[in-house]
């Protein structure tokens, strides 16, 4: 059973996680530019994702959403707000 303390810890490590991810995309949705809100599994959980950082891209709530467990490049390809410099940086971040 984990204490106080190493509660704690754990908090501050995830913390940590998950604040290198958004500053490495400067908090920004990678899929639409706006403000990320959300971490989105690029292989989603349901088909096998893991959570791991090289797995997690920063996302706004609706891009998340509307993503859900769909692959990954085929549903950003047909949003009106792709572009091949967003792709390409997430392409960069997942392998």
């Amino acid at each position: 059973m984990l204490n106080t303390l190493d509660f704690a810890r754990k908090k501050q490590i995830i913390r940590s996680f998950r604040e290198g991810i958004y500053q490495n995309f400067n908090y920004k949705c990678v899929y639409c530019g706006s403000l990320a809100q959300s971490l989105d599994h690029a292989k989603p959980k349901a088909r096998g994702g893991e959570t791991v950082a090289s797995n997690l891209l920063p996302a706004c709530l609706p891009c998340n959403r509307d993503k859900g467990s769909q692959e990954l490049f085929a549903w950003y390809r047909a949003r009106y707000y792709w572009t091949q410099e967003r792709e390409a940086a997430i392409a960069n971040w997942i392998n």
